[in-house]
């Protein structure tokens, strides 16, 4: 649907100022907030007195960072860390303020686009947003309540580990070998220390995005890169924003990472989006339009990107501007520059290109097409 509404878009309004897919992504935040943003919003009620950290744990304690990750811990067993998360907002925005907001000025400009059409099209546009905006939700709420049964699933393997007094190392049991325990007792301490180390190594591969034929023979070599001014990156949510940069490559260590400042990291989950509260842009290094990270900075209007290893390309404090429009990041200065001047940038406006072939030429190109296989065929009956 976000496919057929970009279409949509570039067939209709291909001479607005935003483009396709940037405007297709802003009209397709949904305007009742999903889980995760109230859980922010609840995180901000903490640090307002108005509501308690056991409070919070009740609706959200079953999830957490990593949470795809039975062995890591759910906010429930850590309710000092929520505490601490809830004190990074103190100070910043209403998190449902800035939704209110950002919805806002995207039903101002639903309205502004309605007004430009007519009939079955108006019909079309207004399917379109409506499915988006039904479904999109369900990116974040349908994780909310999968963890329900994530929650469930730790719970019964930290039981496991304590009957078999092996604790976390139970993580490094398959199901099947986790039953045979339970019901025999034993179990290879050194299959689970061998996975143990294995684990310990493969987390530290760098991977590309894309494995492919050419890609093989340096797989776990970290990418060269060479040092620019701005990079190309993809862009996630649209917008222009600067600061500096405050890499954080876990929620563990991130202390106080002050205001307006641009995130780099290396992906995001729920857990992270307190970070975004006060953030003036997001770096990922991977994600796309339907990620986690792409819908909630949509969702509360912030500029985000993807740019493959960030986390190494930037530099702690740096002052960096993300341009979410055009897709790059760079030096103060440098990715504004680069989007009207770079020699090696063959892109052009919306307003600059052709229109393209709006439905009723496509119809008339095939009933044109048609007839002429019609003809085509009579003539050479006729003639044989």
């Amino acid at each position: 649907v976000l496919a057929e509404l970009r279409a949509f878009i570039a067939e209709n309004f291909w001479d607005a100022d935003e483009d396709a897919d940037e405007l297709a992504g802003m009209l397709a935040a949904p305007s009742s907030p999903d889980k995760t943003l109230q859980a922010n919003a609840g995180l901000f009620a903490i640090v307002g007195g108005e509501i308690t950290v056991d409070q919070w744990l009740t609706d959200y304690g079953h999830r957490g960072p990593d949470e795809l990750d039975l062995a890591s811990g759910r906010w429930r067993e850590c309710p000092d860390e929520v505490a601490a998360m809830a004190k990074r907002l103190e100070g910043g925005q209403d998190p449902m303020a800035l939704h209110h907001a950002h919805v806002e000025k995207i039903q101002s400009r639903t309205r502004e686009l309605r007004m430009g059409l007519t009939g079955r099209r108006r019909d079309r546009f207004d399917d379109l947003l409506g499915l988006l905006r039904r479904f999109i939700p369900f990116r974040e709420d349908g994780k909310y309540y999968l963890m329900l049964g994530y929650d469930l699933l730790r719970d019964v393997a930290i039981e496991a580990g304590r009957r078999l007094d092996i604790g976390d190392d139970v993580f490094f049991l398959i199901p099947r070998e986790l039953c045979d325990a339970l019901t025999t007792g034993a179990f290879s301490e050194d299959k689970v220390a061998e996975r143990k180390d294995d684990y310990r190594c493969e987390s530290r591969i760098v991977l590309p995005r894309v494995i492919d034929e050419s890609e093989i023979d340096s797989l776990g070599c970290r990418p060269a890169h060479d040092v620019t001014e701005s990079y190309d990156a993809y862009e996630l949510s649209a917008g222009h924003a600067s600061g500096p940069a405050r890499i954080v490559t876990s929620l563990h260590d991130a202390g106080d990472l002050g205001r307006d400042y641009v995130l780099v990291c290396r992906s995001t989950d729920p857990a992270w989006t307190p970070l975004f509260i006060n953030a003036a842009a997001l770096v990922l290094e991977c994600g796309g339009a339907l990620s986690h990270g792409a819908i909630v900075a949509r969702e509360m209007g912030i500029p985000a990107v993807v740019l493959p290893d960030a986390t190494n390309l930037l530099t702690e404090g740096q002052i960096v501007a993300v341009d979410g429009h055009n897709g790059s990041v760079g030096k103060l200065g440098a990715a504004s520059e680069k989007r009207g001047a770079a020699p090696d940038d063959v892109r052009i406006t919306s307003a600059m290109a052709p229109p393209p072939r709006s439905g009723r030429e496509r119809a008339a190109g095939r009933l044109r097409n048609i007839s002429l296989i019609a003809w085509g065929a009579y003539l050479l009956a006729m003639l044989c």
